[in-house]
């Protein structure tokens, strides 16, 4: 993180913006706890404010679609408890090697892969040639890879050795709760992101302390800098690409994007102070496990925890907070 820099305006000017915070020198407020976002923001109003964005709806293609498409949690899965025999539909949790000329050849091997049964993602007869085959079983499946294959694969002659480990199937009600998290938690955001907009202009706003802004854009840089290197991009051109601006002025481009960033997160603040919005210690855990994922072991969860800036964690699960509050509490075009 950043080191806190003192400035000399701190032993100066009775007037100054630090004062409003114990007389620390701005610099010094590098989090949301340093100092009282109401001190920087006025609020206007922020419940009953409208949004164009409709409610999401989760329809059963929708689920059909998302099972098709692997796109559900391991949460969403059950095991096949009445049989041992693989059907359509099923998702196959297979082995496989395969081989051409007696060689393994290369992308051909998968260890604890889940196959859904008639999805068509794998080589046409694949899926055909799992059907019927008993938990523990191992299979050789003889395929001829299509014509339109690419170069060093199409029209060649193979075989796979499958071995199915387990059978599942996706419970439709898991799924869509799941679905419904999700498109409740992207509406919410999207909703916040407007009234954000809102609460921009009827608000009274006062810029965020330059060590708020210090901190984000120092993080802020290391990602872009990071996701940049792994796009094979110079940064500044990164940033020009999505941050807009010139490549020659993206660490402008992103001190501009850190401060309006940080003023919005004093929006949020003040709100959640008006209301009396928390974040404890044990949803900061909780949510970093839940990061982790169901099987996070508490040493993992340790871990991440040290590896993390738990405070910048917990302004980041507070603004998540407020922005549920504030869709929860829009009105929309058909109210």
């Amino acid at each position: 993180m950043k080191k806190n820099r003192l400035m000399a305006l701190m032993l100066t000017g009775a007037m100054l913006l630090s004062m409003t915070a114990c007389g620390k020198d701005p610099s010094e407020l590098v989090y949301l706890k340093d100092f009282k976002p109401d001190k920087y923001v006025t609020l206007g109003d922020y419940t009953g404010l409208p949004t164009t964005i409709a409610a999401p709806e989760v329809t059963d293609d929708d689920i059909d679609t998302a099972i098709m498409n692997s796109g559900l949690s391991d949460d969403c899965k059950v095991p096949v408890g009445d049989r041992d025999v693989v059907e359509v539909g099923d998702l196959a949790n297979i082995d496989f090697v395969g081989t051409m000329d007696g060689e393994e050849f290369e992308g051909g091997s998968g260890a604890g892969y889940d196959l859904l049964i008639g999805s068509g993602s794998f080589v046409p007869g694949f899926e055909e040639g799992v059907v019927d085959m008993k938990v523990g079983e191992t299979k050789d499946i003889a395929l001829t890879f299509p014509e339109n294959y690419y170069e060093e694969m199409a029209g060649k002659d193979v075989v796979f050795a499958v071995t199915v480990n387990s059978i599942s199937t996706y419970d439709r009600e898991k799924a869509r709760e799941e679905l419904e998290q999700s498109a409740k938690e992207t509406y919410n955001s999207q909703v916040a992101a407007e009234l954000i907009d809102t609460l921009k202009q009827n608000s009274t706003i006062k810029d965020a302390p330059s060590g708020m802004v210090d901190r984000m854009n120092q993080t802020l840089i290391s990602n872009v800098t990071a996701q940049a290197g792994a796009y094979g991009m110079e940064t500044g051109a990164f940033v020009a690409a999505v941050y807009g601006g010139t490549a020659d002025n993206y660490e402008e481009t992103l001190r501009t994007y850190s401060q309006d960033v940080a003023n919005q997160y004093m929006i949020l603040a003040a709100i959640a102070e008006k209301e009396n919005i928390t974040v404890t210690d044990e949803e900061v855990t909780e949510d970093i496990r839940a990061s982790l994922g169901a099987d996070a072991t508490d040493d993992e969860v340790a871990s991440m925890m040290e590896s993390v800036d738990e405070e910048a964690y917990r302004e980041y699960l507070l603004t998540m907070k407020v922005c549920d509050f504030l869709a929860e509490n829009a009105v929309t075009a058909e109210e």
